[in-house]
């Protein structure tokens, strides 16, 4: 995780959006791996950007739907204090 909680608002933006490009640039090898690389941002309490790139040959179109799906299903559930119902 990485804190930006004491950088100003208008520079946290700014830093997101600038790993968001270079996360989106940088290659995959896949002889070594990782295929998937999660990043997770804290701009404040309770505030969090979470950045996931996957290569292509792990993640198509439908499991991409699938897997924003279910981690917005996580996430609502949790930020109720309730526990996820996941459709396996």
């Amino acid at each position: 995780m990485t804190s930006l909680e004491l950088v100003a608002a208008a520079d946290q933006e700014q830093k997101v959006s600038e790993s968001i490009r270079a996360e989106a640039s940088a290659s995959f090898d896949l002889s070594e791996g990782p295929l998937l690389r999660a990043r997770l941002f804290r701009l404040a309490p309770g505030e969090h950007v979470l950045i996931l790139t996957a290569h292509h040959i792990i993640v198509d179109g439908f499991s991409q739907t699938v897997i924003q799906r279910d981690l917005w299903t996580i996430y609502e559930a949790t930020s109720k204090g309730q526990v996820p119902s996941l459709h396996l």
